[in-house]
């Protein structure tokens, strides 16, 4: 009888502490369940959420509202300077097309990446709309500075592709607005932001620096503004005017009242007399400016004399990208060597 009871009981203890054992399992299992659940439940929102907001998203360009149903993922950068920001924002292997102009060292930050990028094309004057579309892009992002790429525009709004067309950026304040633009077209507004607060510190720094110089000694750029064309004095329509002026100097197209870039002679350059010189480089420099260069009547130009004359790359002063403000601390320090 006692062996009865004694098993009994036993039975009795194992069951209980089986039972408890199964329940404080159960009860631990189930934060770490929670928390994968909550994991999956973050990744798939993270898919269709960029930093600022989720998708689908509309987002107001120039007065045009453009509608994003998700997180772009093959964009394509139909002009140079959206390219700069899309694959700074995106990273380039979300870029489905790119313009060939990216592949010029002395235009483009971005050569490096270029391999990550599977299309190439000739933008301007012979952008094909067909071509652009049988990338299957989710969203098409395009510069209007020529007459064909407005007839592509049409041609691309048509056919149902989100598509962001954008006005030429003359200005640093207009490259940072148009930086947010598309931090919120491809969510990436953090970026973005991060991007702009960079470049306006940049511009701050210098503009104290120059603030009580009361010369704003005359600059003169010369530029190509495409290939084998040129050279031409840089005007307001080149955000190489606004950082001249922004580094505390005078654009030399002032002196003689242009209101946009207008093709160079040594005419202009002797009536302008400029104290400096900017030879903004597209490819070789002696091919760019030889004509110039070799005119009677060059070596007498003040610049020239005192040797203010310098070479410049086109992508780090008359191309809208994220790191045109960074001459202008050079610049300054040029054209103000007493500061």
């Amino acid at each position: 009888m006692r062996k009865i009871i004694f098993y009994g009981c036993t039975l009795l203890v194992l069951f209980f502490v089986s039972g408890c054992g199964q329940n404080e399992q159960k009860t631990n299992s189930e934060p770490e369940n929670q928390q994968k659940d909550a994991e999956k439940e973050s990744f798939s929102n993270d898919k269709e959420k960029g930093q600022g907001g989720e998708f689908p998203r509309t987002v107001d360009v120039y007065g045009e509202e453009i509608t994003i149903e998700k997180k772009p993922e093959k964009v394509a950068a139909l002009s140079l300077n959206v390219a700069e920001i899309a694959v700074d924002l995106l990273g380039a292997e979300h870029i489905a097309a790119i313009t060939t102009s990216a592949e010029n060292d002395r235009l483009s930050h971005i050569t490096e990446e270029l391999d990550q990028i599977p299309h190439k094309i000739a933008g301007a004057t012979s952008l094909d709309p067909e071509v652009v579309l049988s990338y299957e892009p989710d969203l098409v992002l395009l510069t209007l500075t020529h007459g064909s790429e407005q007839d592509a525009n049409k041609m691309l709004q048509s056919a149902g592709v989100p598509l962001a067309s954008f006005d030429r950026w003359m200005t640093v304040e207009s490259l940072m607005e148009n930086y947010q633009l598309i931090g919120e077209l491809v969510g990436e507004e953090a970026k973005a932001e991060k991007r702009v607060a960079e470049m306006k510190a940049k511009v701050e720094k210098v503009q104290k620096q120059v603030a009580d110089q009361k010369e704003k000694p005359s600059v003169l750029l010369l530029s190509q503004v495409g290939s084998n064309t040129g050279p031409y004095i840089l005007g307001p329509s080149s955000i190489a005017y606004d950082i001249v002026k922004l580094a505390g100097g005078t654009p030399a197209s002032d002196v003689l009242n242009l209101d946009k870039t207008t093709p160079a002679s040594i005419e202009h350059m002797i009536e302008i007399d400029p104290d400096y010189i900017v030879l903004v480089e597209w490819g070789s420099t002696s091919g760019e400016f030889s004509e110039l260069l070799d005119s009677p009547g060059f070596n007498t130009l003040r610049a020239v004399e005192s040797g203010n004359v310098k070479n410049i790359p086109a992508k780090s002063i008359s191309q809208p990208n994220a790191y045109v403000v960074d001459i202008l601390e050079e610049l300054a320090e040029w054209i103000h060597p007493n500061q």
